[in-house]
């Protein structure tokens, strides 16, 4: 494991007239190019009050970074830093605000009755819970109003969610300082249910989820005893249903994942099933790119879905040598794509596509 030095990041935030926003929230993540998105599951960030506006970074990795400023009225804004240097302090960094839209409204169900207690977002509604609860902007009142400020200019979705109901995404065009009115309505939604199971039993040590194919958010849960999961009120739409059993032997490869394009529809159940087999299929490798072992590399085999499996991939990390090999695998044709790091060079890409047969070990190598 190798630890990152830190150094500290000092600024100022500013409106468009330069003037200091005196009252924000200012949140850090180590990673340039984040998104808003990855910021959700933060919360609140650090509460700055102050005349000049200065905020400043007391630990922050060398390197580059993505800094969050949220002040009312402002629009959020995301700022990258970049030339973090360990033990120095990167001093003078501006963010600039602007003054943010208004969207007032209402949530509704879908007989146009008012839905009082709705968590309220200035995003696409978050799919697992963990996120809904931190990322909501406001609650609806009785009357199921509510009002979201400090929104970006332009086409921005807003969105609700209540436990009754099924959430809903809605599309609005926001301007600087106007207001503009948007109800969310909210529908039944769908079920998925889905069963994960190895050779026919409820598996261990597995979990299964849907992911959104518009939105590619996803949550995930570990199954009850009889190897069943349960989702209610899920929009309609395109989904991938998918589960996952982790190595009984830790952590780490190799993982074994499964998944299935689902159609969800309103008021409708669907039904996924999710068996790991054991196959007596395995592959055998070697990785070597102008006959010199990757300093590290990896493998994803995928195999193609059958009747009663989703479409399931499998990782597994080579050794010094560059070799590999996957057992317990079902017959079929597998596709393998690996990456290969050759010192502090671009990774090296390649794919290959081989025919499983039980009982047999199929050799590859890969240049």
């Amino acid at each position: 494991i190798v630890l990152k030095g830190t150094g500290k990041i000092e600024g100022t935030v500013v409106d468009t007239s330069g003037q200091p926003v005196t009252d924000f929230e200012i949140l850090y993540a180590a990673n340039a190019g984040m998104s808003m998105q990855n910021f959700q599951h933060m919360g609140p960030g650090a509460r700055t009050r102050n005349d000049e506006g200065i905020f400043r970074i007391e630990s922050a990795e060398e390197g580059s970074a993505t800094l969050l400023v949220k002040a009312q009225s402002y629009a959020p804004k995301l700022q990258m830093v970049s030339d973090i240097v360990a033990g120095e302090t990167k001093s003078g960094v501006v963010i600039e605000v602007e003054t943010g839209g208004i969207v007032t409204g209402r949530v509704l169900d879908s007989s146009k009755n008012p839905v009082s207690g709705a968590k309220v977002f200035d995003t696409a509604t978050p799919m697992d819970e963990y996120r809904r609860e931190r990322a909501a902007r406001t609650t609806s009142n009785a009357d199921g109003s509510f009002q979201l400020d400090g929104l970006p200019n332009g086409t921005v979705t807003i969105s609700a969610y209540h436990p009754a109901h099924a959430g809903a995404n809605v599309q609005v065009e926001v301007a600087p300082g106007k207001t503009t009115q948007a109800d969310i309505v909210l529908g039944g939604g769908g079920t998925v249910r889905i069963r994960i199971t190895e050779n026919g039993q409820p598996a261990t040590g597995a979990y299964a989820g849907i992911q959104d194919k518009t939105s590619n958010d996803s949550t995930a849960k570990e199954p009850d005893e009889n190897g069943m999961v349960e989702y209610t009120n899920i929009p309609a739409g395109n989904y991938r249903a998918y589960g996952g059993r982790r190595n009984p032997e830790g952590q780490g490869f190799p993982g074994r994942n499964q998944g299935k394009e689902i159609t969800v529809t309103e008021g409708g159940v669907t039904e996924v099933s999710l068996d790991f087999a054991a196959g007596t299929a395995s592959i055998v490798g070697t990785m070597a790119f102008n006959g010199q072992p990757p300093t590290r590399g990896w493998v994803q085999i995928t195999i193609g879905a059958t009747d009663t499996a989703g479409e399931e991939t499998r990782h597994i990390e080579t050794d010094a040598n560059g070799q590999f090999r996957v057992e317990n695998l079902p017959a079929g044709q597998a596709k393998l794509r690996v990456n290969g790091m050759m010192g502090e060079t671009a990774p090296v890409s390649r794919q290959q596509t081989v025919d499983l047969v039980d009982g047999r070990a199929t050799e590859v190598t890969i240049e």
